[in-house]
């Protein structure tokens, strides 16, 4: 009788383990960007800037941040403002390091809940947009703070 009890006890804490942790490994489904617009006279105040990927759209008037939702899609960000030319900037997401956690202790499932809710993945937390330029920031390197690392024409 104990060795059953005892049998069961490891099956369900093995089940909670295996089952659990994929959200507290690779963190929640969403992050919070700040968005700054500049031109080649310095940074432009009042631009309105709509941020877009495959789950969903998003709009903040630069200098400002907003919450988006994580995807493995690119983020598309365009700013406009009356006196300048819109800017288009396109930004790559990128696997968050703690996917390796996921990997090791989430398992397959948990790997393809986080890739699919978006929760493995990560934008920079500073997009910078230059206004009157469609600029690709795709293989741009990224700082320990998570910011982009890119010297934009016009930046200050």
């Amino acid at each position: 009788m104990f060795k059953h009890s005892r049998t069961r006890g490891l099956l369900a804490a093995a089940s909670v383990m295996l089952t659990t942790g994929c959200a507290s490994i690779t963190g929640s489904t969403d992050q919070t960007v700040s968005v700054q617009a500049r031109s080649s006279a310095g940074k432009v105040a009042e631009a309105s800037c709509e941020l877009d990927n495959d789950k969903g759209k998003w709009f903040v008037t630069a200098p400002g941040s907003t919450r988006i939702a994580r995807s493995n899609e690119d983020l598309i960000v365009t700013c406009r403002n009356e006196d300048t030319t819109p800017g288009i900037v396109t930004v790559e997401s990128r696997t968050k390091g703690s996917m390796v956690g996921n990997i090791l202790f989430g398992g397959l499932i948990g790997v393809a809940i986080d890739h699919s809710s978006g929760a493995a993945y990560e934008y920079p937390t500073l997009i910078e947009v230059l206004m009157g330029q469609v600029t690709d920031l795709t293989n741009a390197p990224i700082n320990d703070n998570n910011e982009s690392n890119v010297d934009l024409p016009g930046s200050l």
